[in-house]
């Protein structure tokens, strides 16, 4: 051999091992886990990494065959798991799965495995298992699995606590639209009951005279068969007597009729409030009947109430919701809008246009203060609780104008001027 020729193996020997040394130096220090295996599965070279991942050297593993290794002895699935991948690698395929390890302190490692075949010549020589440690990922995944699971079941305690007190809630706005239906109704009521002093005071006197005039016949009567027992009675004392009996019947008659007319207006107002049927009537006749029935409350102040209304204007509507909204309107402006010794004049204008009535009601008394203007009709809303105010008679108009007869209500309002209730209903 030629010293040129010793010279060249030398270089190449020490490059090959320059090489080797290169190449474990990155095998070694690479962060993942790596090794070389033969086709049939037994271990030939391992890295420091996998090594230390358990705390193993290298005569515990070199030679043996993978699954045997202190890396997979934990777990029989593992092995035979790791099996099966050798064998399909070392006919060619690639394998990857998700395992675990346990270091050397015994806590448990989540390992990105993979086997895949070195080929050459169209024949696997090699096989080479990876490592990537996913503990952290893995674990970062549970703790959010597990919080998106304590999630999901606070959602869902929230989700009954909310359903448990939806139900309650609707419960008890059922109970309390029930308590204010009850109120309305008590409401209405005692606006009916409201009418019965003032029909009562306006057939006094009518029911008055009759019995004056009866007991007036009576008498009469009663003379008459007094002078004809004493055979006293003259053709004229018995034409005075038939004159005065005719006299008295008239006086009675006028005036039960007087007392009827009042008990029909009344009892037709209360059937109208209380049912709520729809049909014709005049409309001004009709207010009147409702403003008589309301007399006995009007003559206990010093306010005089004036109608301007078409006598002839006949409308097919609900005549108790006029006389509900007539009543609650006056009413409130008795309570509210005076105090006892003052003098006022409330107006009453209804107008047909088109296919709309406008009836406007207005009084010039103390007014409304801005900041209750928008609140009035609120149920419950009252100034004048003290005076027997409940706070509904405004709200009952509104829900009667808007909700029932399907109108509009607009109040305008000046401090020591007075107020103004505009509504508009179809017809």
């Amino acid at each position: 051999m030629s010293i040129e020729s010793s010279e060249q193996i030398n270089n190449l020997t020490t490059q090959l091992r320059d090489s080797k040394t290169r190449f474990r130096a990155i095998f070694d220090q690479t962060y993942q886990f790596i090794g070389l295996l033969t086709p049939e599965g037994i271990v030939i070279e391992a890295n420091r990494s996998s090594l230390t991942l358990t705390g193993v050297e290298e005569k515990d593993v070199l030679g043996k065959y993978f699954w045997d290794t202190p890396w997979w002895t934990h777990s029989k699935i593992e092995q035979d798991r790791l099996k099966d991948a050798v064998k399909r690698v070392a006919s060619g395929e690639f394998v990857r799965f998700q395992t675990s390890h346990t270091d050397s302190e015994g806590q448990i490692h989540y390992i990105d495995f993979s086997l895949k075949p070195v080929i050459e010549n169209n024949k696997v020589t090699m096989l080479i298992p990876e490592g990537r440690d996913i503990t952290d990922k893995v674990e970062a995944q549970n703790a959010l699995t597990q919080l998106t699971e304590q999630l999901e079941e606070k959602v869902a305690e929230r989700t009954t606590e909310l359903s448990i007190k939806n139900n309650e809630l609707t419960i008890a706005m059922q109970r309390i639209e029930s308590a204010m239906q009850q109120l309305v109704m008590a409401e209405n009521l005692a606006s009916l009951g409201a009418l019965v002093p003032g029909i009562t005071h306006e057939m006094s006197t009518p029911l008055g005279i009759s019995v004056t005039s009866i007991s007036h016949a009576e008498q009469l009567t009663q003379e008459l068969a007094r002078q004809y027992h004493e055979k006293n009675l003259s053709k004229n004392k018995m034409l005075t007597y038939l004159d005065d009996m005719d006299e008295s019947i008239k006086i009675a008659s006028t005036s039960l009729s007087r007392a009827v007319d009042l008990i029909n207006s009344f009892k037709q107002v209360a059937i109208d409030q209380a049912s709520e049927q729809k049909r014709q009537f005049v409309v001004k006749n009709y207010i009147e009947e409702t403003l008589l029935s309301l007399h006995n409350h009007i003559k206990q102040t010093n306010l005089s109430v004036q109608l301007d209304c078409d006598e002839a204007l006949s409308i097919e509507s609900y005549p108790g919701m006029y006389s509900q909204i007539i009543t609650n309107l006056l009413m409130n402006s008795l309570i509210y809008a005076y105090d006892k010794e003052d003098e006022g004049k409330i107006k009453i204008q209804v107008t047909k246009k088109n296919k709309t009535l406008e009836l406007i009601f207005s009084d010039d008394g103390k007014g409304i203060p801005d900041n209750n203007l928008s609140k009035i009709f609120t149920p419950f809303f009252s100034t004048g609780k003290e005076k027997g105010g409940s706070g509904l008679g405004l709200s009952i108009i509104h829900n009667i104008v808007t909700e029932k007869m399907h109108g509009h209500i607009e109040c305008k309002s000046q401090i020591r001027k007075g107020t103004q209730f505009t509504i508009t209903l179809p017809i």
